[in-house]
C-alpha cells in the first residue's frame, strides 16, 4: 500500500499556541465530509495533543469523533443563525482556545470559532472569510484536489508537517461485539 501524503505549503509559518491554551477545530457538517476531514483533524490533534484538542460539530456529526484518541471533548453546536454563534461564545468561551481551524469552507464556520473566542482563527480565504478567519489560505489551492487533500492541506500549513491519508475511527468496548453480531447476522 502506498502512503500518500500531503505536504505543507512554502512561505505559510506554522501556527503557533500559547501554553495551557486549547486548539478548537470546526468539522465539517457533511458525514462523507467529516469522514474525508479524518486525516487532517488526525494531523491536528498529534501536533496539538500537549494544549487540548477541542472538535467542533453539528449534533449528527458529533459521534463520528466522540472517542478518538487526543481528542479532548466534542463540541455540539446546535442551531442556525445568530443563536449558534451565541452558543458558540458560550461553549468555546470558557475553554479560552488559542487556535481554531475551519476546515469548513464558510463563513460561518470561522466566525464561530471567532464568536468563541478563538485567539487565531485558520482557513481557506474568500472575501466574506477575512472578517472571521485571521490566516487565510487562497482558494484556489482546493481547486482540483480531492476533499481530504484540501482539509489536509490546511492541516499541513498549520502543523507544518504532512498530513498523511489515513481513517482512524474511535471504537468503543461494545463496537466490536456490535459489528459481529450485524456480520452474523
Amino acid at each position: 500500500m502506498i502512503a500518500i501524503e500531503v505536504q505543507p505549503p512554502s512561505g505559510i509559518e506554522p501556527a503557533t499556541v500559547e501554553e495551557g491554551r486549547p486548539v478548537a477545530v470546526r468539522v465539517p457538517n457533511w458525514i462523507g465530509d467529516a469522514v474525508l476531514a479524518l486525516p487532517a483533524v488526525t494531523a491536528l490533534v498529534e501536533r496539538f495533543r500537549g494544549h487540548g484538542v477541542l472538535l467542533v460539530a453539528r449534533p449528527h456529526i458529533a459521534p463520528l469523533f466522540v472517542g478518538l484518541d487526543g481528542v479532548d471533548e466534542v463540541v455540539r453546536i446546535v442551531g442556525r443563525g445568530p443563536g449558534r454563534f451565541a452558543q458558540a461564545r458560550r461553549l468555546l468561551g470558557a475553554h479560552r482556545p488559542g487556535l481554531g481551524v475551519a476546515l469548513v469552507h464558510s463563513v460561518g464556520a470561522a466566525a464561530e470559532l471567532a464568536a468563541g473566542g478563538v485567539s487565531k482563527v485558520w482557513g481557506y480565504g474568500g472575501f466574506w472569510r477575512r472578517l472571521a478567519a485571521d490566516v487565510r489560505l487562497p482558494c484556489r489551492w482546493m481547486r482540483g484536489r480531492h476533499r481530504w487533500e484540501a482539509y489536509a492541506l490546511l492541516a499541513a500549513a498549520v502543523t507544518g508537517r504532512p498530513v498523511a491519508e489515513r481513517y482512524p475511527l474511535a471504537v468503543g468496548s461494545g463496537d466490536v461485539a456490535h459489528a459481529d453480531r450485524l456480520f452474523q447476522d
